[in-house]
């Protein structure tokens, strides 16, 4: 799991190693099965949100019904 440091930290040495970084808007973590159920249920709603990973999630559907509720 993250840390409130983990993105200034990996910013610094990028900046150190002269590694050029793009930045994305702010989204939620997925840790958790919990995570994964909310990302699922909100792409199922809005895939263009996420259109690789809707796809993906979409084509383990049946695998992650034995997990997810």
């Amino acid at each position: 799991m993250s840390t409130p440091h983990v993105l200034r930290d990996t910013l610094a040495i990028a900046r150190r190693d002269d590694i050029r970084v793009a930045q994305l808007p702010v989204w939620y973590d997925i840790d958790e099965l919990a995570d994964l159920a909310r990302l699922q249920a909100e792409l199922r709603s809005d895939p263009a949100a996420a259109p690789a990973t809707a796809v993906a999630l979409s084509s383990l559907e049946a695998t992650l019904a034995e997990f997810l509720p």
